[in-house]
């Protein structure tokens, strides 16, 4: 195994540290669950408010798993709209509620999702996400004509984290710009300690806050993490 012995900290929520573990010890490494935020998808009023009728939406657009876990936690199923997600594995989640997927990019971003849309302009999108998404999605659907509701669909938090578990650790992991503030927040990133963030926005984040970033993954599949191990 090509990075036997390494220790990462996940630095996801504990309920999404499970399938990043797994794709870590795929390529040997050794991955420690040090949770920087948690999720709450407990029904909102507006996204309940929007779901009320879905088939009056021509299009829901899921950017993670969270705001699938959101929606679903409101709804049993989707008829109506066509739905795209960002990634696969935003992909897996809906399909395992059963919902039939029309578009999933082959770059996992929010630039990648509107890169693929169809002509949008006068259709009706639906958007649920984190309170702390950036408008990058929704300001370039509007652009192209569409009518965009927005809705919070879960709440993002910052955990204290004990950097006591980031000590004799080799490499930090991060998945979302939320951990790399919360990390920051609770003291920073032990010297010597190592940075490898999954997507552009993550890495452009953990930047702003003065990391060094060593390496990015394109996903948290067990390709894209080891040949972004490979580049620390």
């Amino acid at each position: 195994m090509p990075f036997e012995g390494l220790k990462v900290a996940v630095t996801r929520p504990v309920k999404d540290f499970a399938d990043t573990a797994d794709a870590l010890r795929e390529i040997g490494a050794d991955p420690i669950s040090v949770p920087a935020i948690e999720i709450d998808v407990t029904p909102r009023e507006d996204l309940v408010k929007a779901l009320r009728n879905p088939a009056d939406f021509n299009w829901i657009l899921f950017t993670s798993r969270n705001a699938v876990d959101a929606v679903f936690a409101v709804v049993d199923s989707i008829s109506g709209p066509r739905i795209a997600a960002v990634g696969p594995r935003t992909a897996d989640a809906l399909t395992a509620h059963g919902a039939a997927i029309d578009l999933v990019p082959e770059v996992h971003t929010a630039q990648g999702l509107l890169g693929v849309l169809p002509n949008v302009a006068g259709e009706k999108v639906l958007l649920p996400e984190s309170e702390l998404a950036l408008p990058t999605l929704r300001d370039g659907l509007v652009e192209r004509g569409a009518h965009v509701t927005t809705v919070t669909a879960y709440l993002t938090r910052e955990l204290r984290v004990n950097l006591h578990h980031l000590e004799r650790i080799d490499i930090v992991l991060f998945s979302s710009p939320s951990a790399v503030d919360s990390i920051v927040n609770s003291g920073g990133v032990p010297e010597n300690t190592q940075v490898v963030c999954v997507g552009p926005t993550t890495t452009a984040a953990a930047k702003r806050q003065g990391l060094r970033v060593h390496a990015t993954a394109r996903d948290h599949t067990a390709g894209s993490l080891a040949k972004a191990l490979s580049d620390v």
